[in-house]
């Protein structure tokens, strides 16, 4: 009998540290769907692993009734936010994303102050890995190569 608490109760550890600290690698914890539509209200399309920039995260893509799709993607050893891609508009919402950075929509008025006409196709928030890993907002409109790239913390237009 004592052995079987015993073994009940490592047991119960070990899915509480599971939960916790993300330690199953074959689906992101709770929390991090949570967060993720709590930011972004929506259906989950996916959750799932993948390998960003040479680091294990977890993806949740989520569809809004309107239709936009956005990703998140959390860093598995932490769960922190990786990267957020907007990959599918209408792009009429907001998001404030967990980290020390603009609103997106702040980031999208100081991207298109001057570009109100154009049609945006998708935006990243992710860290510039050139310029000592800042946050960056970096707006792809159609018909233009180049991404608008705004500083996520100051709003300055960082021009390539």
């Amino acid at each position: 009998m004592r052995l079987r608490w015993a073994i009940w109760i490592i047991w119960m550890g070990l899915l509480s540290c599971e939960e916790q600290f993300g330690i199953d690698d074959n689906e992101p914890s709770q929390s991090v769907i949570d967060i993720s539509t709590r930011l972004f209200k929506g259906d989950v399309l996916e959750k799932l692993s993948v390998i960003e920039d040479n680091v294990e995260v977890w993806k949740i893509k989520i569809k809004n009734e309107n239709g936009a799709i956005i990703s998140f993607y959390w860093q598995k050893n932490y769960n922190i936010v990786f990267k957020i891609v907007g990959e599918q508009g209408p792009f009429n919402y907001d998001i404030q994303p967990p980290l020390n950075v603009l609103p997106l929509s702040t980031a999208r008025f100081l991207a298109f102050e001057s570009y109100s006409e154009e049609k945006l196709s998708s935006w990243i928030l992710k860290r510039d890995t050139a310029e000592e890993n800042r946050w960056i907002y970096q707006f792809f409109i159609n018909g233009n190569e180049s991404p608008f790239t705004i500083n996520a913390r100051s709003g300055d237009v960082i021009y390539s």
